[in-house]
């Protein structure tokens, strides 16, 4: 499958199946969708947190982000801080699934959905703190990307 095929055939109701649990246990408001000739992102925010699900199929994949909002005196949100929830898997779950796959891994979009199920599961497991506000591990992701930098 071409990746403008596949790029124009994402599903976001799959990414708001696999992303519901943020409205039903988390509180989020329904996603917001950015969709352009190159991406299409969807973004669910809530007070000081928010959820990015990133799909660009020509160089960057697909990609799911978790940030911390800084939501200022006139409570504009504006990302403070952000990690992919890669860097954070890396931290808590070094063994995970996820950190073994590659965006060169697909070839079809069940591949996409299905990583994109997995990092759904993973963001579940593995990120409650964050979700629910609780930023502390943050101190920690910026030591370890600050170890990643030459």
């Amino acid at each position: 499958m071409r990746l403008t095929e596949m790029l124009s055939s994402f599903d976001v109701n799959r990414c708001f199946k696999e992303f519901g649990f943020l409205e039903d246990r988390y509180g989020f408001p329904p996603a917001l969708i950015h969709r352009n000739e190159f991406s299409i992102t969807v973004s669910y925010k809530k007070k000081t947190v928010a959820v990015t699900v990133y799909f660009e199929p020509y160089d960057y994949g697909l990609a799911v982000f978790v940030a911390k909002e800084d939501t200022g005196q006139n409570g504009n949100g504006s990302v403070a801080e952000q990690y992919s929830l890669n860097t954070g898997l890396r931290l808590r779950s070094p063994d995970s699934p996820l950190l073994r796959k590659s965006w060169t891994d697909w070839a079809s979009m069940q591949d996409i959905y299905d990583l994109l199920e997995l990092c759904a599961e993973e963001l579940q497991t593995h990120g409650q703190d964050i979700l629910a506000g609780d930023f502390s591990v943050f101190a920690k992701l910026k030591e370890l990307m600050g170890k990643d930098r030459p």
